[in-house]
């Protein structure tokens, strides 16, 4: 599925290439110098097996620092089906809510129409997790309650991407990133009949999505 996307992906920026008009570089963009605000959306897909990919979206905030640095904020949300094992989280649904800040080293080309660019940062990723119905069901069938949690977590990211001005204010851009990233969290079996409760940890999951997004900003100059 990923390759599939990689490939639909990087067909499409050179589609967008090729689309360039000609007189593409008549007007000076200024690079990224400038306040964006826009919206992203995209796939994202965690490094862990037994977590499903699934459609992402969000809101992009960046300040254009210097010509070729920009500095940006971007919050997301993504959820992912989570097949179930003995060592983590049982059958379930995955919501991850990332929110990041980015360092973008940006090279303008083309008069600074095409912005292509590698960014690295770090952000903080709520978590929530739902344990499927039909397996609550099965367990309180037999007298039980299970609840499982997970809690926030710290990561670090990196991507590269490519920007492009379809006029001085409007960019519609593609982007890559990988998150370096894994939670913790708690399980608990409740005996209904006697409160009897068992409870557990669950330890250094791994998360780490891989994000793929089309974005489209309005930048103040």
């Amino acid at each position: 599925m990923i390759h599939s996307i990689l490939r639909a992906a990087g067909l499409g920026a050179l589609s967008l290439l090729i689309a360039l008009p000609a007189s593409a570089g008549a007007q000076d963009y200024d690079g990224p110098m400038g306040t964006g605000v826009g919206l992203a959306a995209g796939y994202a897909k965690p490094s862990d097996s037994l977590y499903s990919g699934g459609v992402s979206g969000g809101l992009v905030f960046s300040i254009g620092l210097w010509k070729y640095l920009a500095l940006e904020i971007q919050g997301g949300y993504f959820g992912s089906g989570v097949q179930g094992s003995n060592e983590g989280l049982s059958k379930g649904k995955l919501t991850v809510i990332p929110i990041q800040l980015s360092l973008q080293g940006r090279y303008p080309v083309n008069e600074g129409r095409l912005m292509p660019y590698l960014e690295l940062g770090g952000g903080y990723y709520l978590n929530s997790f739902a344990v499927d119905s039909d397996l609550v069901d099965d367990w309180e069938r037999v007298g039980f309650a299970l609840e499982e949690k997970v809690e926030g977590a710290f990561g670090f990211h990196f991507g590269a991407g490519l920007d492009f001005f379809l006029s001085r204010n409007f960019s519609l851009g593609l982007g890559f990133k990988y998150c370096l990233v894994r939670m913790n969290g708690s399980w608990s079996l409740t005996d209904n009949a006697g409160s009897t409760e068992v409870t557990g940890d669950l330890e250094d999951l791994k998360l780490s999505p891989l994000t793929i997004a089309l974005r489209l900003r309005f930048v103040f100059k």
